[in-house]
Formats: C-alpha cells, structure tokens, sequence
C-alpha cells in the first residue's frame, strides 16, 4: 500500500474516529515515506482530542476500526510520545491525513 491509498483510508475513517476522541492522524514509517512493500504494516500516530484521555478500551477500539478499514496490522502511536528516538521518526516521516 502507498502513501495516497493509505491516507485515504484514514481519511474514510475520519468521522469514526473522531467519534472515539481522535483530533488528528497522521501516517509515518515506511508507508509514509512510500517505500513499504507488501510485508509493511501501517504505522499511524493519533493526537486525541482537547481534553481526551484516551484508555485502554478506547484505543483498542480505534486499533480495531484502523485495522479492519485497512484489512491488514496497523501500530498505534498516541501523541504526545514520549521516547525522543521515535518521536524524531514521527516528525521526520510524518505524513498528515487530517
């Protein structure tokens, strides 16, 4: 999956998971630089939205919308992150759906 065809998946998606607390999604990692191939998961960063806190079950709901809209594994980062290695790939690869 390209970048273009990935980002219009989040993008269909949008309006569920705003209604599960997401602000904004982005992509990153290799389908957001466009050199994934058909082994690649989808690597997506969520920011929630002002003043939600996002648990365990919500996130596992937007894990579960995310990965049957793409039909395949997606891995979940929720900003802000934490960890400086993987928070520089984020802003380095980051590639905003909305």
């Amino acid at each position: 999956m390209n970048r273009e065809q990935a980002i219009d998946v989040l993008r269909r998606l949008r309006s569920s998971l705003e209604a599960r607390g997401v602000a904004h999604v982005a992509l990153f990692g290799s389908t957001a630089r466009d050199d994934g191939d058909d082994r690649s998961d989808v690597d997506v960063v969520i920011t929630p939205a002002e003043g939600k806190r996002l648990d365990l079950i919500d996130l596992g709901g937007v894990q579960t919308l995310l990965e049957e809209g793409f039909g395949f594994a997606v891995d979940v980062v929720v900003e802000p992150v934490r960890k400086a290695e993987l928070r520089l790939a984020i802003q380095r690869d980051r590639a905003d759906a909305f």
